[in-house]
């Protein structure tokens, strides 16, 4: 093997002994001893004979197949070496697309691969769909990855996370679990978590529950991260700025009712009993429009946006970023049904007139009592948390609470009494895959 690999025919004994010694007669082992001989220079090979060039190589050679390892690594070009060190955080096996989207924009990629590929550190699989190369030896990799700084290590990761959301959304549930894994090692707790439970959602529905269990116990350890991270205390600035916005709006009624105080001091305003009356009905008005905003507005806001939405087996937990959490029971959800401007846009041109919002599911029939019922009486938007997304989103109806009442009764406006709520999780459309599945087959279970 040492002759075939130095394609030579006289070698020195004291190499032969030094390399079948520290290799064991490994043989992956004895062809990096060789390569390291070689980038050394070590030794040469000419007329097919092996010449010693330093007298006490075995003191310069690595004594750990690692630092063998290591040391053909650090005769590499520096830019050659980042797009192997990036390849090493995808994974043993990665793919030429999520590279493209980690390393530098202008990195002569092809021929990086092909020096790779000449070292003998990484080669080209075969007939590959995604995966399209593989590192030589798993010791490789795991070298070149111990290699990086944990930052460096953190930020590679997460660029290869959001570089799989990117390339594959439309199919996104084939790469959950290698999804979760980067989002660990990124130590990005909240979509760690919401893809690890994606992950133990889908070992459990096609494999067995046993096979999920080692995706919802490291999904609790992510959660444990989220609240460790959200139990430091907020800055004073951050508190005002938060705090800025839904004040400014509660300023707004106070306007009507000063001009009413100025008109009363005015000696040529006519003061009577329809003045009076008419100052009460201004200051009910102005009463409930601050409750409105308030409730419907305001106190959402301060709640923050969700950090998590967790699937249960039960239940739809929610996570917050003052680590507060909401559980939605199966048992109180009527339906589930998702939601994107694709869906929307897709309606006739009369739902489009007649229920502008999309109100009623696309595959319901519009009868006057319906409408009435779910677009008229349902003018206020669900109770969301946060913003909207442009990928969609998972509306949720429950079997009792509050739709137009809420103006009425704003202080009714809360997820435990609103009717009708909005999800807007990562990849809703993965999202509301697996909680529709879990939503019906836990009910199919009830009825049995």
């Amino acid at each position: 093997l040492i002759r075939m690999q130095l394609e030579a025919d006289i070698i020195p004994p004291s190499i032969e002994e030094v390399v079948l010694t520290r290799s064991e007669g490994n043989p992956f082992y004895l062809q990096e001893m060789v390569k390291t001989l070689l980038d050394k220079n070590i030794i040469s090979v000419n007329h097919r004979e092996v010449t010693i060039l330093q007298q006490d190589f075995e003191s310069v050679l690595p004594g750990t197949i690692q630092g063998i390892i290591m040391a053909r690594i650090d005769n590499i070009q520096e830019s050659i070496k980042s797009v192997l060190f990036s390849a090493a955080v995808i994974g043993r096996e990665f793919s030429r697309p999520i590279l493209e989207q980690v390393v530098e924009v202008n990195t002569d990629l092809d021929r990086k691969l092909n020096e790779l590929k000449s070292l003998e550190l990484i080669l080209e699989k075969q007939e590959a769909q995604e995966f399209d190369y593989i590192f030589m030896h798993y010791l490789i990799q795991e070298v070149a990855y111990n290699t990086i700084l944990v930052n460096k290590r953190k930020e590679l990761h997460a660029a290869i996370a959001h570089a799989i959301e990117n390339l594959y959304a439309d199919r996104l549930h084939e790469f959950f679990e290698l999804l979760a894994f980067h989002y660990e090692k990124a130590e990005e707790w909240e979509k760690a978590a919401e893809y690890l439970g994606r992950s133990g959602n889908k070992a459990q529905q096609i494999f067995s529950k046993d096979e999920s269990e080692d995706f919802f116990q490291r999904k609790e350890v992510a959660i444990q991260k989220i609240y460790e991270a959200q139990s430091r205390k907020r800055s004073f600035w951050g508190t005002i700025k938060t705090l800025t916005p839904p004040l400014v709006v509660l300023l707004i009624p106070i306007m009507p009712i000063y001009w009413y105080v100025i008109l009363l001091g005015n000696n040529k305003f006519n003061f009577s009993e329809t003045t009076i009356l008419l100052g009460g009905l201004v200051s009910i008005l102005c009463i409930w429009y601050t409750m409105t905003m308030w409730f419907l507005g305001v106190v959402p806001f301060l709640r923050g946006k969700p950090k998590l939405y967790d699937l249960l087996e039960n239940q739809v937990r929610i996570i917050f970023e003052d680590s507060s959490t909401l559980s939605i029971d199966f048992q109180d959800i009527k339906s589930v049904r998702f939601l994107d401007r694709e869906i929307s846009n897709s309606r006739s041109l009369f739902r489009k007139v007649v229920d502008p919002f999309c109100r009623v599911s696309t595959n319901r029939k519009m009868t006057l009592s319906v409408w009435f019922r779910d677009v008229v009486l349902n003018i206020l938007p669900a109770y969301s948390f946060g913003l909207g997304s442009k990928d969609g989103e998972i509306h949720v109806q429950k079997k009792k609470g509050r739709r137009f009442a809420r103006i009425l009764l704003p202080w009714t406006n809360s997820p435990k009494r609103s009717k009708d709520i909005s999800l807007f999780p990562y990849a809703p459309w993965e999202f509301f895959e697996q909680f529709r599945i879990a939503f019906y087959s836990w009910k199919r279970q009830e009825t049995e």
